[in-house]
């Protein structure tokens, strides 16, 4: 049975290795541990577990009683309103800088970013693994595998939710990130793909907004240098389920889906059809949801922001010398829960929003080291990034 302490800073070593789940939907969390803990359990593993919890107050007092019973073969331990309030009223105290209390604020107010914020700050030392409360540690694949192309990474394609065709396949998810986080390139299996950037056939590249509803789609690594002494500072599994679709191929989906009544639920199911590892020097494909971070040196902070772009700092941020990202040998499926979740439309709109920022955010990049990314923007999007120069 596990328990549910409020989790406090670890006195850490090297390489010590977390299990993260950032949420602000506590009522799913324990469906989620329970999956993962076995899954760890199976092959050998013994991350630490944190839940990083977002919800309110109100929700936190309704729901945690439920957390508290799920039994696990690990110990969970629990980060909630209080503990986080905790938290930064100790960093400002030390600190010693009540000018800086707004900074601290800012950096962790309540936000998707801001969540994982904390997560940082809680593994700090050692490599941590993160999972969104709506993923599962299996992915969908199908019966028959097929070759993949030179340079192709990935394939996967739509198929109709319980018709015939793919399985759930089971891969050990940390063993899969211990290969690579915190290695060098030229440490890398022998199977690993190599090359300077991922490019995907349905999406943008910069943006990774979509092209188009596609019923197909690829990764594909584009050849080019990655320094065998580059190390990889972050990765992530392949996903499947509903694998990056957007709320406009989401609107279309339902829509072409005659039989389909409830816009909530979403009929068509990303399944794999083949994958391999990849490390590349640019990696545009970043996915939190199912990421892995050497977080032994310390990492600049997320965006903290409720728009769903919290990760696109790292993707700016890994163009740096010296610094690789992998997809690395293992998947997991996204059950996409649509509890708490805006409607379609509103969706549509911050996906919008989140692709102009993106754009400005990339323009405006003018500096990047180990632990920080600096901008010359000021947060406009009316302008073109940068603030006028007086006289």
């Amino acid at each position: 049975m596990g328990k549910f302490p409020a989790a406090k800073m670890f006195c850490m070593h090297h390489k010590d290795l977390f299990f993260v789940i950032p949420t602000y939907r506590l009522r799913d969390v324990g469906e989620t541990i329970e999956a993962y803990d076995e899954h760890f359990w199976r092959n050998g593993h013994a991350p630490k577990i944190i839940v990083f919890d977002d919800s309110s107050p109100v929700a936190q007092e309704k729901y945690y009683p439920l957390l508290e019973q799920t039994r696990t073969h690990n110990d969970v331990y629990y980060v909630g309103p209080k503990e986080k309030e905790q938290f930064t009223s100790y960093l400002s105290k030390r600190l010693r800088d009540k000018r800086l209390d707004g900074l601290v604020k800012n950096l962790f107010r309540p936000s998707y970013g801001g969540n994982r914020n904390f997560t940082l700050m809680y593994t700090l030392g050692g490599l941590m693994v993160s999972a969104d409360d709506d993923m599962r540690p299996y992915a969908l694949m199908e019966d028959s595998l097929e070759s993949l192309e030179e340079g192709e990474v990935c394939r996967g394609r739509l198929h109709r939710a319980g018709k015939n065709g793919y399985v759930r396949k089971s891969f050990d998810i940390v063993g899969a990130f211990l290969d690579v986080l915190g290695k060098n390139v030229g440490e890398m299996p022998n199977n690993f793909e190599k090359g300077e950037v991922l490019l995907d056939t349905s999406m943008d590249l910069e943006t990774n907004a979509t092209r188009g509803m596609t019923r197909e789609n690829s990764l594909h690594v584009r050849k080019g240098e990655v320094r065998s002494d580059a190390v990889v500072k972050m990765a992530q599994t392949f996903r499947s389920g509903t694998n990056d679709v957007d709320a406009l191929d989401f609107a279309e989906l339902f829509l072409t889906n005659e039989v389909q009544i409830d816009p909530d639920e979403l009929n068509e199911l990303y399944v794999l059809v083949n994958f391999r590892p990849a490390v590349t020097k640019l990696n545009w494909r970043m996915d939190c949801g199912v990421a892995g971070y050497d977080n032994t040196f310390g990492l600049p902070p997320f965006f903290p922001t409720r728009l769903r772009f919290e990760d696109y700092i790292y993707r700016l941020w890994v163009r740096q010398d010296g610094i690789a990202a992998a997809h690395v040998d293992a998947a997991q499926n996204h059950t996409k829960s649509n509890y708490m979740r805006n409607p379609v439309a509103s969706e549509i709109f911050n996906e919008e929003v989140c692709n102009l920022l993106k754009r400005r955010i990339k323009d405006t990049l003018i500096r990047t080291d180990d632990l920080t990314i600096g901008f010359d923007y000021d947060g406009g999007s009316d302008c073109r990034g940068r603030q006028a120069k007086p006289g």
